[in-house]
């Protein structure tokens, strides 16, 4: 049975690394605000599965750097952890949640009422754009 825990940013990094920026270093995907985050893994005993990282600001909340390991992926994991963060930032009072997706993503994020904000970018030749939900 999997577990969902609060956890260190620096529990995070190698998860990151390993899914989202394979080609960087552990250090490149470090945020300089991470300390400011609260930060969640979802275990399976000792194992790290998944993790995100969630910044709030007033009543408005980010989420960023989600990431399931790759084996992992398809498996409920990041949608458990999604939920806990829904979860976690309603009992905050939150007003929005929100992230920066990758656009192939947002289907993903639309069956947890998740809508797009704006129109797509690009960053580093990948395709982004906000999805937003409110409270």
């Amino acid at each position: 049975m999997s577990e969902i825990k609060e956890i260190p940013a620096s529990v995070t990094w190698p998860l990151r690394q390993r899914v989202m920026y394979p080609e960087a270093q552990q250090d490149d995907v470090r945020l300089e605000t991470d300390h400011l985050g609260k930060h969640f893994g979802l275990f399976d005993g000792a194992q790290l599965l998944s993790v995100v990282s969630v910044f709030q600001h007033g009543d408005d909340f980010q989420f960023r750097k989600f990431a399931t390991s790759t084996a992992e992926q398809g498996k409920g994991h990041g949608s458990r952890l999604l939920q806990h963060v829904i979860g976690y930032c309603g009992r905050l009072g939150a007003r929005r949640l929100w992230c920066n997706a990758r656009v192939s993503a947002r289907p993903f994020y639309k069956r947890f009422g998740f809508s797009s904000a704006g129109e797509a970018y690009e960053k580093a030749g990948i395709s982004y754009i906000k999805m937003e939900r409110f409270f």
